[in-house]
């Protein structure tokens, strides 16, 4: 939460003529509550569990997309299994637990982690960061880095790369 990846999903999206598929968005649309209301309501475990479905049902779509998936999808075997399939161009949007910090409560849909984020940030990253790292084909430090410079490197890695991703 917070590293940019709908802003930069949108304009990676855009910039290659795909389509886009944000985690947060698809859930509102399915369920009509937003990720931070089906946390207060169903609990974290139910919560992240259909953000693992939001994932596995985005990658099961034959066109070609930008996803921009929850955080938490990445601590679910079967997503990380499918994040490393073939065809899949797996991006982690690295971002300092102090700029995260600052980003964590400027958005109401975000579900709110108590008093100390950053605390809670840093548990996240012991947790994920090595799962991060083990599925993503592209690790982009986000810290003091403008969208467009983001999307401009997102897109020439995809682009210039023309191996099977």
């Amino acid at each position: 939460m917070g590293s940019g990846k709908t802003s930069v999903g949108r304009m990676v999206a855009s910039r290659l003529g795909w389509g886009i598929n944000d985690s947060d968005e698809e859930i509102l649309r399915t369920t009509g509550r937003t990720v931070a209301k089906l946390k207060a309501e169903i609990g974290t475990d139910a919560m992240h569990e259909l953000e693992a479905a939001q994932l596995v049902f985005a990658l099961g779509k034959p066109e070609p997309s930008v996803i921009c998936a929850a955080a938490s999808v990445v601590e679910n075997g079967k997503c990380r299994s499918v994040l490393m399939s073939p065809g899949v161009a797996a991006v982690w949007l690295r971002a300092s637990t102090e700029t995260l910090a600052v980003r964590f409560r400027s958005a109401e849909h975000r579900p709110d982690f108590g008093d100390d984020p950053r605390t809670f940030l840093d548990e996240q990253s012991t947790v994920r960061a090595p799962l991060f790292e083990s599925v993503s084909r592209l690790v982009i430090d986000v810290d003091d880095r403008s969208v467009v410079d983001i999307c401009d490197q997102i897109v020439s890695t995809l682009v210039h790369n023309r191996d099977p991703v």
